[in-house]
């Protein structure tokens, strides 16, 4: 019989009751204060290619007018930009030129892109960000997202900016909500860290 995958299971059965992860959190926090360094954590400032010298962002990517670069990885950069049309803000996943110059290399990027674009259009959640536009055929190609104005969740990794326990338990069972309701679609994300979930200013609404 097939099992699924139950993210609130995993959650739970991992970390133990809730009080006693409370407790954990909590004399953490406290001895990551007193000692002023944080804990062992994992690098998330990604891979040498990513730590290379920004190029001036192009002033428009189809229809859109680009404002700013906001952030790049190992497939893409992601700019913020604005749809003019309908007034409002937008977030651009453009996948890098060098990655297409072979061709065969170029069309498994394009697959890939296209994937996604199929996948992340159908996902309807509040806490997962809608896809808005694509365009494939476009050199290079790219994803438009819904733009979150926010913070990213390592912005709160240091002993300094800890979020307070309830809303860290708050921000992992809404993930742990988004993460089933994305894999009973089809659809499993391979990066979920800090880096990549995206706090709305002035809400606990938390965004993948």
């Amino acid at each position: 019989r097939d099992v699924l995958f139950n993210p609130f299971s995993f959650f739970f059965q991992s970390f133990g009751h809730h009080r006693d992860l409370l407790l954990s959190i909590r004399r953490q926090r406290q001895m990551c204060i007193r000692d002023r360094t944080p804990p062992d954590l994992p690098t998330l400032t990604g891979s040498p290619a990513m730590a290379t010298a920004t190029s001036a962002p192009p002033a428009n990517i189809g229809k859109y007018r680009i404002e700013r670069e906001l952030g790049r990885g190992a497939s893409g950069i992601v700019y913020l930009g604005l749809d003019g049309f309908r007034g409002r803000k937008v977030a651009i996943k453009q996948t890098h030129a060098h990655l297409l110059k072979v061709p065969e290399q170029a069309e498994r990027y394009r697959k890939l892109l296209r994937n996604e674009a199929a996948l992340s259009g159908r996902m309807r959640h509040p806490n997962i960000v809608r896809l808005l536009d694509a365009d494939e055929e476009a050199l290079p190609p790219y994803l438009v997202l819904e733009y979150v104005d926010g913070q990213p969740l390592s912005d709160f990794a240091t002993p300094d900016t800890l979020l307070p326990v309830p809303q860290v338990l708050d921000i992992a069972f809404k993930c742990c909500n988004a993460l089933e309701y994305a894999y009973r679609e089809g659809l499993v994300h391979r990066d979920i860290k800090p880096a990549n979930l995206m706090l709305a200013h002035g809400l606990s609404l938390i965004h993948i």
